[in-house]
Protein backbone atom coordinates (compact mmCIF):
# COMPACT_ATOMS: atom_id res chain seq x y z
CA UNK A 1 0.00 0.00 0.00
CA UNK A 2 2.85 2.44 0.82
CA UNK A 3 4.00 2.39 -2.50
CA UNK A 4 0.50 3.28 -4.35
CA UNK A 5 0.66 5.96 -2.12
CA UNK A 6 4.12 7.28 -3.54
CA UNK A 7 3.18 6.55 -6.68
CA UNK A 8 0.13 8.85 -6.29
CA UNK A 9 1.88 11.68 -4.77
CA UNK A 10 4.78 11.36 -7.98
CA UNK A 11 1.92 11.36 -10.39
CA UNK A 12 0.37 14.50 -8.63
CA UNK A 13 4.03 16.22 -8.77
CA UNK A 14 4.55 19.12 -10.56
CA UNK A 15 7.48 19.94 -12.72
CA UNK A 16 9.23 22.75 -11.17
CA UNK A 17 12.26 24.74 -12.84
CA UNK A 18 13.61 27.23 -11.35
CA UNK A 19 17.25 29.58 -11.94
CA UNK A 20 19.38 29.26 -8.33
CA UNK A 21 22.33 31.42 -9.11
CA UNK A 22 25.41 30.28 -6.75
CA UNK A 23 28.68 32.28 -6.95
CA UNK A 24 32.13 31.57 -6.05
CA UNK A 25 35.08 33.70 -5.99
CA UNK A 26 39.03 32.74 -6.31
CA UNK A 27 41.37 34.90 -6.87
CA UNK A 28 45.10 34.21 -8.25
CA UNK A 29 47.49 36.86 -7.21
CA UNK A 30 51.39 36.90 -8.43
CA UNK A 31 53.39 39.58 -8.75
CA UNK A 32 56.40 40.84 -11.07
CA UNK A 33 59.23 43.40 -11.41
CA UNK A 34 57.76 45.62 -13.98
CA UNK A 35 59.08 49.25 -15.41
CA UNK A 36 57.33 52.10 -14.58
CA UNK A 37 53.95 53.00 -12.30
CA UNK A 38 51.69 50.59 -14.52
CA UNK A 39 49.45 48.41 -12.18
CA UNK A 40 47.06 46.09 -14.26
CA UNK A 41 44.26 44.12 -12.69
CA UNK A 42 42.06 41.98 -14.53
CA UNK A 43 38.68 40.37 -13.72
CA UNK A 44 37.07 37.33 -15.57
CA UNK A 45 34.06 36.02 -14.78
CA UNK A 46 32.83 32.21 -15.74
CA UNK A 47 29.30 31.14 -16.15
CA UNK A 48 28.04 27.49 -15.81
CA UNK A 49 24.49 25.99 -16.05
CA UNK A 50 23.77 22.91 -14.09
CA UNK A 51 20.25 20.96 -14.09
CA UNK A 52 19.31 19.62 -10.62
CA UNK A 53 16.09 17.50 -9.44
CA UNK A 54 15.30 18.30 -6.05
CA UNK A 55 11.70 16.49 -4.76
CA UNK A 56 9.45 19.15 -3.53
CA UNK A 57 6.64 18.85 -0.81
CA UNK A 58 3.35 19.83 -1.49
CA UNK A 59 0.67 20.29 1.84
CA UNK A 60 -2.64 21.22 1.11
CA UNK A 61 -4.74 23.00 3.78
CA UNK A 62 -8.18 23.84 4.39
CA UNK A 63 -9.76 26.65 5.61
CA UNK A 64 -12.80 27.09 7.70
CA UNK A 65 -13.79 30.30 9.49
CA UNK A 66 -16.32 29.68 12.38
CA UNK A 67 -18.07 32.79 13.25
CA UNK A 68 -17.75 33.75 17.34
CA UNK A 69 -19.13 36.89 17.44
CA UNK A 70 -18.12 37.01 21.54
CA UNK A 71 -16.52 40.21 23.34
CA UNK A 72 -13.05 38.98 24.83
CA UNK A 73 -10.43 41.11 26.99
CA UNK A 74 -7.57 39.74 25.82
CA UNK A 75 -6.55 37.80 22.45
CA UNK A 76 -7.09 34.38 22.53
CA UNK A 77 -3.51 32.20 21.86
CA UNK A 78 -3.20 29.74 19.01
CA UNK A 79 -4.07 25.94 19.55
CA UNK A 80 -4.40 22.34 18.95
CA UNK A 81 -7.64 20.78 18.95
CA UNK A 82 -7.51 16.66 17.37
CA UNK A 83 -4.76 17.60 15.17
CA UNK A 84 -6.81 21.18 13.70
CA UNK A 85 -4.68 23.62 14.31
CA UNK A 86 -7.06 27.00 15.78
CA UNK A 87 -5.81 30.60 14.93
CA UNK A 88 -7.98 33.33 16.61
CA UNK A 89 -9.26 36.36 14.51
CA UNK A 90 -9.89 39.37 16.62
CA UNK A 91 -11.53 42.47 15.23
CA UNK A 92 -11.23 45.84 16.82
CA UNK A 93 -14.48 47.86 17.11
CA UNK A 94 -14.82 51.57 18.48
CA UNK A 95 -18.05 51.50 20.89
CA UNK A 96 -19.09 55.17 21.55
CA UNK A 97 -21.27 55.56 24.47
CA UNK A 98 -23.90 58.31 25.29
CA UNK A 99 -24.96 58.73 29.00
CA UNK A 100 -27.65 60.94 30.39
CA UNK A 101 -26.60 62.93 33.92
CA UNK A 102 -28.73 64.59 35.67
CA UNK A 103 -26.89 67.78 37.49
Amino acid sequence: MMSDERQKRGSERETFQAALPLVEEQVDVSKRKVEGATVRVATETETRTQDVDIDLEKQQVTIERVPMDRVVDAIPPIREEDGVTIIPVVEERAIIVKKLVLV
